[in-house]
């Protein structure tokens, strides 16, 4: 229990200085905030407008796709504020700034993940915490359900990417490689799962990339079809992060230092 309460305290601080560092130029702070959910809301009004001349599409209705849009951009919103260096660990690997993290008492991968913010973060989870207003139907049962679906999308997403990202220890200075997959599991997540078809599809979205588990939730909470799908996702999610916990520090026992040990204030 201190060793967790004083992960938490760390993740505090960084919160509290990353937040105050954003804010400092405030107009810039905004710009970018209203920018993503203006990028979000041109995506979400395209769905719109299809639902509008298809009703249903595959089982799928407005209010599931709705409530997909708001899963993913809360999840991916969450990523970007408390764990905002997850895209960037690739970099951080192949340019050796990661003896910055070694260098310290704290958990490595946990310190570099949470060392950094991205204010457009904030834009996605304005924009999801929104549409999952409008689409989550107002009973207990569903806020629940809802509550695990946010955090078997969040352990989904960073799982995926972190375990990506840490490939560059094995495969060298490929740090893009990660970026391009993490934006493959983002694309996937916001389709409705029933338009893909044939099993090597299949195997790709809820095997390789688990994308797939995240478009079978709105289903699961809104139609309640298969509700238990939302326990399924979350232990994928947590065994996703663990085996990305697993492939980092193997990966540490072959990483080559940047000699970029420096005292961080």
């Amino acid at each position: 229990m201190s060793k967790v309460g004083n992960r938490l305290q760390l993740a505090l601080a960084y919160f509290v200085f990353n937040v105050k560092g954003s804010y400092a130029f405030r107009a810039s702070f905004w710009l970018e905030v209203v920018s993503m959910v203006f990028n979000d809301a041109i995506w979400v009004t395209f769905w719109l407008l299809y639902f509008a001349r298809f009703p249903v599409v595959g089982g799928w209705h407005r209010t599931d796709i709705l409530y997909l849009w708001g899963l993913s951009a809360v999840s991916f919103g969450i990523m970007d504020i408390m764990f905002g260096n997850a895209l960037n660990l690739g970099r951080i690997i192949s340019e050796g700034e990661l003896d910055i993290y070694l260098s310290h008492p704290k958990p490595p991968l946990y310190h570099a993940l949470i060392s950094r913010q991205n204010v457009v973060g904030w834009g996605d989870l304005s924009f999801g915490v929104m549409m999952l207003v409008l689409s989550t139907p107002h009973t207990g049962q569903a806020v629940i359900q809802t509550l695990v679906a946010l955090a078997a999308c969040t352990l989904l997403l960073i799982g995926f990417v972190v375990l990506t990202q840490s490939l560059v220890f094995f495969i060298g200075g490929r740090e893009g490689l990660g970026a391009q997959l993490a934006e493959v599991f983002i694309t996937f997540s916001h389709y409705p799962s029933t338009i893909f078809h044939g099993v090597v599809i299949r195997v790709v979205i809820y095997g390789i990339i688990p994308a797939g588990l995240v478009s079978t939730l709105p289903l699961a909470v809104i139609d309640g079809i298969r509700p238990w799908l939302v326990w399924v996702a979350l232990g994928v999610g947590a065994c996703e992060l663990a085996l990305a916990r697993r492939v980092f520090h193997v990966g540490l026992k072959v990483y080559t230092s940047g000699n970029r040990i420096t005292i961080r204030s």
